[in-house]
Formats: structure tokens, sequence, C-alpha cells
């Protein structure tokens, strides 16, 4: 099932492809920042953000809203959870499509390919 030969080439096409997709990705969110006046030093707080007023960590004097440290690694660690869940999920789908049709893909097994593509697309958003 598996060929070396073209193994190779598809792994270089495909760290290409992510070094390209992350250097537009880098240009479109200087262009958005500069776009949106967000450039500057002093970071803008969201009306959304939901913190504590607690001394600052630079100025003790100062006061000012922070996110408990907790908090914020339940929730890293909670995605974390979610997000591994979703890649077993899609590791195991694609493995037992892959042994279904194990070098005889026909239209059917495209197909299958295709829906099983589209629905975790839709799934991750």
């Amino acid at each position: 099932v598996y060929d070396a030969h073209f193994t190779w080439p598809h792994c270089i096409m495909l760290t290409v492809w992510a070094r390209m997709a992350v250097n537009g990705w880098n240009r479109e969110q200087d262009y958005l920042s500069a776009l949106w006046g967000s450039q500057s030093s002093h970071p803008i707080v969201r009306p959304q953000f939901r913190g504590f007023p607690c001394p600052s960590l630079l100025d003790a004097n100062e006061v000012e809203d922070q996110y408990p440290p907790i908090w914020y690694s339940l929730r890293h660690f909670c995605s974390m959870c979610i997000t591994s869940l979703f890649c077993v999920l899609v590791f195991v789908c694609i493995f037992i499509w892959m042994h279904q049709y194990e070098g005889a893909m026909g239209p059917k097994g495209c197909l299958i390919l295709t829906v099983i593509i589209k629905t975790f697309e839709f799934i991750f958003g």
C-alpha cells in the first residue's frame, strides 16, 4: 500500500506548502493589523474579556484586570483534549477507510473519502 517512491515528493510538497501558508498568514496578519491600527505597544482590552482586578505584573502600584492562570491552564487543557479526541477520530476513520479499500479504490471508495473529508470539514468549521 505504501510506496517509498511516492512518499518523499509528497512530504517535500507538503513542507513547501506549509511554509507558504505560514508566510501568507503572517503577511495577512501584518496587513490587517496595520489596517485596523492595532500595532500599538499598548494592548487593546477586548470588551468581552473576563478578568479580575489584580496588581500589574509590570508595576505593582497599578491595578489591571488579569485572567486567573489556573483558569487559563484549565481551558488550554480542555481544548487540547477536545482537539486530540477529534484528531484520533479522524485517524480512526481514515484508518478504517484505508483498510476497507486496500489498493482497489474505485468510485465508491472515492465517494466515501469525499464524504468523510466534507463531514470533518463541516465539524471543524
